[in-house]
């Protein structure tokens, strides 16, 4: 029997599909035409849902949720439901009042951070945006909003990592989270290259290195530290978090873009019990060489996001990983 908690630990919302960028990358292809958008009652009752059992990790995103006409009575109200708040922008329509609301009512910023200068951001966040988000990335840590920037890595902008890193220590952000360019969404189209399985292995074999000599913590979001920190380290889809998109389909993750049910039409406890988490997170039905690999239970074959985005079964092994299967 497979265990799993009742209810997730975590809800992200994309509240709204629309973007005032229309970012090479995005997954969700968001751009300022695409009129999707939750309405505010729903939201309540995803926040009064959350309340009621106890869950209080609680990120808005999008597209660009302050795009989103209800935005500070969303935040207001998740605030006064008790929920610990994450918001993931692209930081340009950043002002003072919103970095005040988003002050008062105690929440997290999560800020898109490409590349150090203008040339190299402006290949995935278009032209003219890189000063007013790296000052507004400033005004926010000034404001003493707890800031994290969030790097998108790709063939020409892991070049500027270094600059990057110092980056974010002038700029006195919390954390960096490294992530990889994937080839999903609109990124299908894009003319950048993903990273290399080296590349991507350095990074999580090295990134605490980093942050010690750096003074930056440097987070990565892999189960494949499983194989280099000797630790347990699954990926959490269907163990912990929940995203729900702005139609109301529920997905795995954000990479994992599998509708696993929607929530007008079934309640959260009824999608997070679909059958679907329980073949995920079975390890046994892992394919390909995680069959055998002594890692398995550890690294529960590593991001089943990328799996399915990249090799269309979330069942196959994580195409960043770099290791044979080992045995026992």
């Amino acid at each position: 029997m497979i265990y799993r908690f009742k209810y997730p630990s975590q809800i992200s919302v994309e509240i709204t599909n629309k973007c005032n960028f229309a970012c090479v990358h995005c997954i969700n292809e968001s751009e300022l035409k695409n009129m999707t958008e939750m309405p505010y009652t729903k939201i309540k009752e995803i926040i009064d849902y959350m309340q009621s059992k106890g869950i209080v990790c609680l990120d808005f995103s999008g597209g660009e949720p302050l795009l989103h006409k209800d935005f500070e009575d969303i935040i207001k109200y998740a605030y006064e439901s008790n929920m610990n708040i994450s918001v993931a922008s692209n930081g340009y329509l950043l002002n003072e009042r919103i970095l005040e609301l988003l002050k008062e009512n105690e929440a997290t910023l999560r800020i898109s951070y490409d590349g150090p200068n203008e040339d190299i951001y402006s290949l995935i966040r278009g032209t003219n945006k890189y000063d007013i988000v790296k000052n507004n990335i400033i005004k926010a840590v000034n404001r003493g909003i707890i800031t994290n920037l969030v790097t998108v890595l790709h063939k020409k902008n892991i070049k500027y990592l270094d600059q990057i890193i110092n980056d974010a220590k002038s700029f006195r952000v919390n954390k960096l989270r490294l992530m990889p360019y994937v080839k999903i969404g609109r990124g299908k189209q894009s003319n950048l290259e993903m990273l290399s399985v080296d590349e991507w292995k350095y990074l999580i074999e090295n990134h605490k290195k980093i942050s010690e000599e750096t003074g930056v913590e440097i987070a990565i979001d892999s189960p494949l530290m499983a194989i280099s920190e000797k630790a347990v380290c699954p990926c959490l889809v269907g163990k912990l978090c929940l995203v729900i998109k702005a139609n109301g389909d529920a997905i795995p993750c954000a990479l994992l873009n599998k509708t696993v049910g929607n929530i007008y039409n079934e309640t959260i406890e009824e999608i997070w019990q679909n059958k679907f988490f329980d073949e995920i997170n079975d390890v046994n039905k892992l394919k390909e060489e995680c069959k055998i690999c002594k890692y398995k239970k550890d690294c529960a074959g590593g991001c089943r996001g990328l799996s399915y985005t990249l090799k269309g079964d979330y069942l196959c092994k994580d195409p960043y990983c770099w290791i044979k299967s080992q045995s026992k």
